[in-house]
C-alpha cells in the first residue's frame, strides 16, 4: 500500500482516456444508446446500424462542453431528431404533444403510455432518411438554432423520467450491477454483465506505482462516485490516488452555486487542490492530465500546467495528430501518448 505524503508535486489525472481506456465500454454505450432510444421509444430502427459510427461520436465529444457522456448522448440524439423533425409535419404533432404530457412520470409509466400510441405508424416512414448523413454536421446546426426536441425525454434522473439516462446506465452497468447500484431491475436492456466490464488500464500498475513515488496523485474525473471506484478498485490502483473528485462533488456544489460546474469550468481541479492540501504550493508543481479541449481550458482557468493525453502509444496516426493539435490549441503545454513520456517529463 502506497503511503500519501506531500511530495511537492501533484499529478491530478481524468480517468476516462486517461487512465481508463472507454473506447469498448462509454463510447459504445453512447452509440447504443443512440439507438435503442430511436427504436424502443420512438419507432425509428434504421436498418444500417453502422450509421452512427464511434468516430462521429468522439468528434462531437472532442468539440467541447460536453465532458458527461449523459449530456453526449442527449446532445446526439437530440442532432438526430432535428435532421429527422426540424421541419415540423402535422402528422407527427400527436407525437410531440404526447411526448409534453410525460413530465413528472417514471421510465415504466411512460412505456406504458407509449404502447398506446401508434409511433410507428408515425415514424416508419424516417427510417432511411439518416443514411448517409453527417451526424457531427447535424449536431452543430441543431446547437447554432439552439433547436431541443420535444422527443427528448432526458429530464431529472433515472427512475424521475429520463428515459435516456436510465437506457444508459442499463447498458453500462449490465442487470447485476445496476441491480445493486438501484435496487432496481432493469427494464429496457436485460443483459448479464454492463458494457463497464470491457474497460482496460490504459497505464501499466507499475507505471503508476513510479510516478507515485515522486508526485502525490489524484483523480479528477466527470463520473459518478460509484463507477469510479468501481474502476479503480477493479484494476487495484485505488491506494495510488490521495483523492478522488467525481460528478457526485460537481451537482452537489452546483446545487449550492446555481450555475453549472462541469469543465472548462475549474471548479472539480480546484476542489481535488483543496481535498490534497495543496492550496499554497505553488501552480506551477500543479498537473491537470486530460484527453480533452475542455480539460485543458480548466486546467488554465485554474492555474495549473495542463497536460494533453493522446492515447495512441505509437503517436503517428493521422487521428492522433489532430487530437494532439486540438489539445495544443486548447492550452496544453505538454501532449504525451504513453505514462512513459509523462514520466520523461517528469523527469526533466
Amino acid at each position: 500500500m502506497v503511503v500519501m505524503g506531500k511530495k511537492g508535486r501533484l499529478l491530478i489525472f481524468d480517468m476516462d482516456g486517461v487512465l481508463v481506456d472507454v473506447t469498448g465500454s462509454y463510447r459504445e454505450v453512447v452509440r447504443q444508446s443512440v439507438i435503442l432510444y430511436l427504436s424502443l421509444i420512438l419507432g425509428i430502427d434504421i436498418e444500417d446500424k453502422n450509421w452512427l459510427t464511434l468516430k462521429d461520436i468522439d468528434r462531437i465529444k472532442k468539440s467541447g462542453g460536453l465532458n458527461n457522456d449523459w449530456d453526449l448522448t442527449y446532445s446526439i440524439i437530440n442532432a438526430v431528431l432535428f435532421g429527422l423533425f426540424n421541419e415540423p409535419e402535422s402528422s407527427f404533432s400527436e407525437l410531440e404533444e404526447s411526448f409534453k404530457n410525460f413530465g413528472g412520470m417514471d421510465e415504466e409509466a411512460i412505456l406504458k403510455k407509449l404502447k398506446k400510441i401508434d409511433i410507428k405508424g408515425l415514424t416508419g416512414r424516417l427510417k432511411k432518411k439518416l443514411a448517409g448523413v453527417d451526424i457531427f454536421k447535424l449536431y452543430k446546426q441543431a446547437g447554432q438554432m439552439n433547436y431541443i426536441s420535444p422527443l427528448l425525454l432526458n429530464r431529472g434522473d433515472v427512475f424521475e423520467g429520463n428515459v435516456i439516462k436510465r437506457i444508459f446506465q442499463e447498458i453500462y452497468l449490465g442487470r447485476e450491477l445496476f441491480k445493486k447500484i438501484y435496487n432496481r431491475e432493469p427494464i429496457f436492456v436485460n443483459i448479464p454483465y454492463g458494457l463497464i466490464d470491457n474497460e482496460k488500464l490504459i497505464p501499466r500498475r507499475e507505471e503508476i506505482e513510479e510516478i507515485s513515488k515522486s508526485s502525490d496523485l489524484a483523480i479528477a474525473t466527470g463520473r459518478p462516485a460509484v463507477e469510479a471506484f468501481y474502476a479503480i478498485e477493479r484494476f487495484n490502483i485505488k491506494d495510488f490516488f490521495g483523492a478522488v473528485v467525481t460528478e457526485d462533488d460537481i451537482q452537489r456544489e452546483e446545487r449550492v452555486a446555481g450555475r453549472p460546474l462541469r469543465k472548462p469550468d475549474p471548479f472539480i481541479i480546484n476542489e481535488t487542490i483543496k481535498r490534497m492540501n495543496y492550496e499554497s504550493v505553488p501552480k506551477n508543481r500543479i498537473f491537470y492530465i486530460g484527453d480533452m479541449p475542455d480539460d485543458m481550458i480548466a486546467s488554465e482557468r485554474a492555474g495549473v500546467i495542463p497536460v494533453g493525453f493522446v492515447n495512441h502509444p505509437e503517436g503517428k496516426s493521422d487521428e492522433a495528430e489532430e487530437h494532439s493539435r486540438l489539445l495544443r490549441e486548447s492550452g496544453a503545454k505538454y501532449v504525451v501518448n504513453s505514462f512513459r513520456d509523462l514520466i520523461g517529463i517528469l523527469a526533466e
